[in-house]
């Protein structure tokens, strides 16, 4: 349920999102609170607001289902900015799948990219569960309903061979729920897609011996046919009970906004982070690699938002 802050701040967002000459507030649609798409938009924010006497923009964030609801969020314009999978972008971009029934949404654009989003499919390790056909049969979370994470585990469990009345039955936990459901024996495993460290995961391995499944057999072949998806290596060590290297995919993470917001306020916001660069990979473990490189080249499956292009032609990364 969204706070009365949320529905007054909405009121305000069409006056202050496009006032090149007044005060902006905006807000950025992130995910679960528990999620890297959170603390992504937390960190953006404190170095936009650093900007503020100068830049007269103040940013929050609020906390969402994720993916799909940000971008239908921005389009209705309901949020300015929003954190997104880079194959929801693409989705929404064309038109196709989830979003058929709208037409497609070529005034989407982007700001940049970030971490890799990546498929982690849980299983508690005394349940005898070693391999994605394991999980036929068995009661598993998709992820909350509008998320990435749940078009990205239906597409996972269809390429690894579930049938519909399975994938019908993945169920709907929150992130925040799902290491209770797990330990608890609620649900046999969940599927979230998600930077690592994560905090989800990190509470499931310490909480009930999780253990991470690699994605392999049919399940990667199809992935490898899906050009937004890219594989993946969770590092050994990196949570308790899981000392080898696991393969899976991942997907990148993307700022967007739509075409009508104001060149400035873009430009703002991108110079803010990217001239701070160091600063942000520094705000979560899973922004250590982050290269503005990759960041201005790689998971944009719509075109730059033309205040992006400006700064990064400026800055001669364009």
């Amino acid at each position: 349920m969204y706070s009365f802050r949320y529905f007054i701040l909405l009121l305000m967002l069409p006056f202050f999102a496009h006032a090149d000459d007044k005060f902006q507030f905006f807000t950025i649609g992130t995910g679960g609170v528990t999620g890297v798409y959170y603390s992504a938009g937390n960190a953006i924010c404190r170095l936009v607001n650093k900007n503020f006497v100068k830049n007269k923009m103040r940013c929050a964030v609020e906390s969402t289902a994720g993916s799909e609801f940000n971008i239908r969020s921005v389009r209705d314009k309901n949020f300015v900015f929003g954190l997104v999978q880079a194959g929801i972008h693409y989705k929404a971009y064309k038109g196709i799948e989830g979003f058929v029934s709208r037409k497609p949404y070529k005034s989407l654009r982007s700001l940049f990219s970030l971490h890799d989003e990546v498929f982690t499919v849980m299983v508690r390790s005394d349940k005898g569960i070693n391999t994605l056909n394991d999980l036929k049969n068995k009661i598993v979370n998709g992820g909350d309903e509008g998320s990435g994470t749940r078009i990205g585990a239906i597409q996972l469990m269809d390429f690894a061979g579930f049938n519909k009345a399975q994938l019908s039955a993945l169920t709907y936990f929150k992130p925040d729920q799902t290491t209770a459901a797990l330990c608890s024996d609620k649900i046999a495993a969940y599927i979230y897609m998600v930077g690592h460290p994560a905090r989800n995961i990190i509470e499931s391995t310490e909480g009930c011996d999780a253990k991470i499944l690699a994605v392999t057999g049919t399940a990667a072949e199809g992935l490898d046919n899906v050009p937004y998806y890219s594989k993946y290596t969770i590092a050994g060590g990196i949570y308790k009970n899981n000392p080898n290297d696991i393969e899976t995919y991942s997907v990148r993470a993307t700022l967007i906004t739509d075409k009508s917001t104001s060149d400035m306020m873009v430009y703002n916001l991108v110079k803010s982070v990217i001239e701070k660069i160091e600063d942000f990979k520094e705000m979560h473990p899973a922004f250590s690699t982050l290269s503005i490189k990759t960041m201005v080249t790689q998971g944009l499956s719509a075109p730059l938002h033309n205040g992006a292009k400006k700064y990064y032609r400026e800055r001669g990364f364009l």
